[in-house]
Parts: C-alpha cells; structure tokens; sequence
C-alpha cells in the first residue's frame, strides 16, 4: 500500500480511517506494543517517531524471543 506521512506513526494514523483500530492492534499508549518489532527500510528499530519518505517500506513483525 501507498500511504502518506512523515512518520511510522503518521502512516499508522492515516492507515486507521481505512482499517479501524488497525492502531490499537500495533499500539499502546503511542507506543509499539511490547510484542512487536518495527523494520524501517530493513532497519529495525522500536522508534515510532522515525521518519519515512515515499519509497520507504515498513514491516511489523512479532518479536522473536531465544537464546
């Protein structure tokens, strides 16, 4: 999908008059819920503030727990 914004969070927001509580399932109190993983640009990160351009890809992605 294509969606405007600035940041992860932006596009979360703007993903949300499409698919209603689509932010409550990622986030918590603004924040990522503890279970889930952000990738950036095949960058990981946690940072829900992170700024995306057109072309940037972003994946949640369970977090994945071991040893």
């Amino acid at each position: 999908m294509e969606i405007d914004g600035r940041t992860v969070r932006d596009v979360v927001q703007r993903l949300e008059q499409q698919f209603p509580d689509i932010e409550g399932r990622l986030f918590d109190n603004g924040e990522l819920l503890p279970t889930l993983q952000l990738s950036v640009d095949h960058v990981m990160t946690r940072v829900v503030s992170t700024p995306v351009r057109p072309e940037t890809e972003i994946h949640f992605l369970p977090v994945i727990g071991g040893g």
